[in-house]
């Protein structure tokens, strides 16, 4: 099952919700603003990352520049407790199954959330065209 961390202000969030439904994918969505992450959600989360807390800490929030030289030391409850705090400082929309993490929207990476021969098959009648 898919989960979708959104927030309602985010209009990449919007769209990513849009795509969502267009390709009848099934997802919970969870905002971000009013959800409490849980430490065995959050080490999910990371383990999904290619680069850690780079991948998912969004670098323009106001809390991110304050703890930014001690961000490498902070311990994964730390983190959690920030961002617990300031759900900004979490890049939005996160969007995850068990395998796939993709971060803010971008329609072509969320294909691989498509079923796979759902891809094969449409692949195919692309090259046709």
């Amino acid at each position: 099952m898919i989960k979708f961390y959104s927030s309602s202000s985010s209009i990449s969030s919007k769209k990513t919700k849009k795509w969502l439904l267009k390709h009848d994918l099934e997802f919970t969505e969870i905002n971000i603003s009013k959800h409490i992450f849980s430490k065995k959600e959050l080490i999910a989360i990371l383990s999904l990352t290619e680069f850690g807390t780079d991948d998912i800490i969004s670098k323009n929030c106001k809390i991110y520049k304050k703890i930014y030289s001690s961000l490498s030391n902070i311990t994964i409850n730390q983190l959690l407790l920030q961002i617990n705090e300031t759900p900004s400082l979490i890049k939005w929309p996160l969007i995850i199954d068990d395998k796939r993490l993709q971060v803010g929207f971008n329609s072509d990476d969320l294909r691989k959330f498509l079923p796979r021969d759902f891809r094969e098959t449409e692949r195919k009648v692309l090259s046709k065209k």
